[in-house]
Order: C-alpha cells, then structure tokens, then sequence
C-alpha cells in the first residue's frame, strides 16, 4: 500500500488507521487485541477483531533532525525518521494580536510556531484545522457579531493590511489562506488544506536561517469599527509532511 500526502491520508496514518508499509493485512473472524498494538509484515486474523488501545502502524517518533516549537500554548510531535518528518503541532488558545489598524482597515497579526531545522526543507503538504475564538470584550471593536477573515500558515509573518497571499505571498506558502465567519466571536473548527503545496512541493533554503512556520490571520476591513488591537486564540491541530536535505 503506497504513501500519498493527502489530508485525509495523513489523519489515517497519524491515527494508526493507515500502515506505511508496502505489505496486506488482512482482518477477520473473532480476535481481541488490547494495548499498543504493533504490526508488520502481512498479518492474517481470523474471526471477530476488536482493537483497542493505541495501535502503532507505521508512525513511529524521532528525535533526528527535528524542529522546535514555539511557545508555551504549542506543543509538538515529530513523527518519521532522520529525514522523512510528519510534525503534528496542536495549539491551545494560541493567542494572534492584531496590529490595531485605523479604523475599517484591515487587521492583520501573525504568531512563530515552529522552526525546522537548519538545512535545506522540503516542504511536501500542511494541514490546519481551527477553531477561531475571541474575548466577547473584543465586540466593541467589531460592526457584528459575525467577524470574518482568513487565516493561513507562512514562512513568514503577515505585514500588510490586505488579505493574506495577496502581493506577499509568504504569509500563506505553507496552507493556503481559509475564510472563517465568526458567530458570536466563536465559530466552529474550520480547516485550511493544501494537500500539495505546490504542484511539486516547496524547498526552503534554511541553511543559514532556518525556515518558519507562522499562524497569520487577518480579519475584513469592513468588520472592525475601532482601531484598538484585537487578540483571536486558535485551538486546533496542524500536521506538516516535510522532508530534510541536509545542511551543506
């Protein structure tokens, strides 16, 4: 069975649904497995299978050649080997600041969560699932209660008040921008996918400057009614495919 870098492939493999292996198994009649449950090669079970615990199939960790997290909000799970990377980032109420534009501009702020490695990053597709929330004292800033924007992840932090991947199109090279409409100043999880980000991936040079991944968020001008700052938290989960090429 082969490995491709869908969104839907990568929750499977990541949730031991999905072996990475080239091999059949094949699961039948009645066996209970508990536990970690590892399994290679082709396998053969024979009546009615009930599997808990936390099946292993192929997403081991690493510790070689891995990034680093930013922020005490972030936490991190490098999955793969020295070279092969899928990075599974989850955000709890990670807090984005708006630059506190004039007033119906556009506002626009962005957050660091991880760095790769120095060395050469191929970057082959992102994930980012979100659920968007702010302080209900936040409404004073806002038209309606129905804020809308977009978000995305860049190699680089938003620096203008346009929507993201207009003339800077690193704010959103690692998942493309995902509209969000806000209900209440809470909306449901939405999910920003770019299953390939370009036709053929994307190579960051990091071998003097290690490459970035930022959160970028801006909301529609017509939405903001004051020029104060506006912090929206973001809880949800981000998985990066990437591939490091060395260092010289």
């Amino acid at each position: 069975m082969g490995f491709a870098p869908t969104a839907q492939r990568i929750r499977d493999w990541l949730q031991g649904r999905m072996p990475h292996m080239s091999d059949d198994i094949t699961f039948t009649g009645d066996n209970t497995h508990s536990g970690a449950n590892t399994f290679a090669g082709v396998n053969t079970f024979s009546g009615d299978n009930v599997i808990s615990g936390t099946p292993v199939m192929g997403a081991s960790t690493t510790a070689t050649n891995v990034g680093a997290k930013n922020g005490a909000t972030v936490t991190a799970t490098e999955y793969g080997d020295a070279y092969n990377h899928i990075t599974k980032l989850v955000c709890t109420a990670t807090p984005v600041t708006t630059d506190g534009g004039a007033s119906n501009a556009v506002g626009y702020g962005g957050v660091k969560l991880y760095t790769f490695p120095v060395g050469v990053i191929y970057c082959v597709a992102a994930l980012d699932r979100q659920a968007i929330s702010m302080d209900a004292t936040m409404s004073a800033y806002f038209n309606d209660a129905t804020a809308e924007g977009d978000y995305g992840l860049g190699s680089s932090l938003v620096n203008s008040a346009e929507a993201l991947g207009s003339s800077d199109t690193s704010d959103d090279d690692l998942c493309g921008a995902k509209d969000f409409t806000m209900s209440a100043y809470a909306v449901a999880a939405q999910e920003s996918v770019s299953e390939q980000v370009t036709a053929a991936g994307t190579i960051f040079d990091g071998r003097s400057s290690a490459a970035l991944v930022h959160l970028n968020y801006t909301n529609d001008g017509s939405e903001m009614s004051g020029t104060q700052a506006v912090t929206v938290l973001f809880t949800g989960t981000i998985y990066l495919v990437w591939t490091f090429c060395g260092n010289t």
